[in-house]
Formats: C-alpha cells, sequence, structure tokens
C-alpha cells in the first residue's frame, strides 16, 4: 500500500533507522530516510536552494538525540527556512522541558521510545491532518 505522502524519517540509530521505514511503509508512506539531522538540514536546504518538488516531504520524523544537529535544533532550522512541514519527534528521553521546547518550536507530537507501530502511524497520519 503505497501513498504520495512523503516522510523524511531522521534517525542514527542504525538498527532502528530500517524498523521505522518498514513501520512507516506499512503504513501507507513513502519513505526517505537518512541518518541524522544534518543529512536532513541538507535535504531541507537543497529543497530551498534548489527548485526540486520531487524531493518534497509531507512529514518529518525524528530523533531528539543525535549527534552534530539534535531534533530540536534541527526544528529551529527548519522553520527558519520557512518549511511548514509537520514533525514528530520521537526520543527515548523525553521530559517536559523538552517537550514543551518541542511544542514551541513547532512539533506536532513527541513519541516517547518504544511506541507501537500502530502509534506512530496514527501519530503521522494526525500531524498531516492538523491544521498547521
Amino acid at each position: 500500500m503505497q501513498s504520495n505522502i512523503r516522510v523524511l524519517l531522521a534517525e542514527d540509530d542504525a538498527e532502528l533507522r530500517p524498523v521505522l521505514v518498514e513501520i512507516l511503509e506499512a503504513g501507507g508512506f513513502e519513505v526517505v530516510d537518512v541518518p541524522d539531522g544534518l543529512a536532513v538540514q541538507s535535504y531541507a536546504d537543497d529543497c530551498f536552494t534548489l527548485d526540486m518538488p520531487h524531493r518534497r516531504v509531507h512529514v518529518l520524523v525524528s530523533d531528539i538525540r543525535m549527534p552534530g544537529l539534535s531534533g530540536l535544533r534541527l526544528l529551529e532550522h527548519i522553520r527558519d527556512l520557512g518549511w511548514d512541514v509537520p514533525a514528530v519527534l520521537i526520543t527515548a528521553f523525553g521530559d517536559s522541558e523538552t517537550r514543551e521546547l518541542a511544542r514551541e518550536l513547532g512539533a506536532y507530537a513527541v513519541l516517547d521510545k518504544p511506541f507501537t507501530p500502530e502509534a506512530l502511524q496514527r501519530t503521522v497520519r494526525e500531524a498531516l491532518a492538523a491544521p498547521r
């Protein structure tokens, strides 16, 4: 089941990333996966500096703690670019301060690891449907 909805997934855990890709694809999404926030930053920069509509994504799913550029800093960067995609952040270290900062930066949701495949798929669908 493929859709035209493209998810950009940033997860630095090399074992978890393909599992998340499989979960999202099973939910009917097309997935572009990258190993860290710097790769998302590069992807976003390319989308804005080069006219590349085929690279357009509809939602971002990103780990919060990643080397190089955290999910929170990444969210700041893409918002500064004016990239208005809904964002779902995932973390094994969610605290109320992190959640509040994520909301202030425009994240739709923060999911705590571990989460069920259904929870991730549902949250991505909800993020896509939410008014921005």
